[in-house]
């Protein structure tokens, strides 16, 4: 496995497997939150859309690699992260309308059930193979 997909796995596996886990244990909290994102400062949600873009187009920048299913993984984490960030730029109510008119409690379970296997998986790839 190429360097630099072995440290982004490393970097993003435990944070998608923590964040998975906070949303099956605390999915009131955050669906709570998410119904409430539109009122959010518009300075939060601008900081917001410029970390989302400046990790997905470091992720492009480094590791544009498509060959084995771990880079597949990392390469599209990649481009979903500069998709997000764009439109969190770009059209942040629009984008933030059309995210809260999905969320219901079982989507963010299934959300969080996810992100916790995915985590899992990138974890154990990058820390015990």
């Amino acid at each position: 496995m190429d360097d630099t997909t072995l440290l982004i796995i490393k970097l993003i596996g435990p944070i998608f497997f923590v964040a998975g886990l906070g949303f099956v244990v605390n999915v009131k909290y955050f669906y709570d939150g998410l119904k409430n994102l539109d009122n959010e400062s518009p300075v939060f949600i601008m900081f917001a859309g410029m970390a989302t873009l400046l990790v997905g187009m470091l992720i492009i920048a480094k590791h544009n690699l498509w060959s084995s299913v771990n880079e597949v993984i990392v390469s599209v984490l990649g481009v979903l992260s500069v998709v997000k960030g764009v439109l969190l730029l770009l059209a942040p109510k629009q984008l933030i309308k059309f995210g809260v008119s999905l969320y219901s409690k079982g989507l963010l379970t299934f959300a969080g059930v996810v992100m916790l296997g995915l985590g899992g998986y990138l974890s154990w790839v990058g820390y015990f193979v």
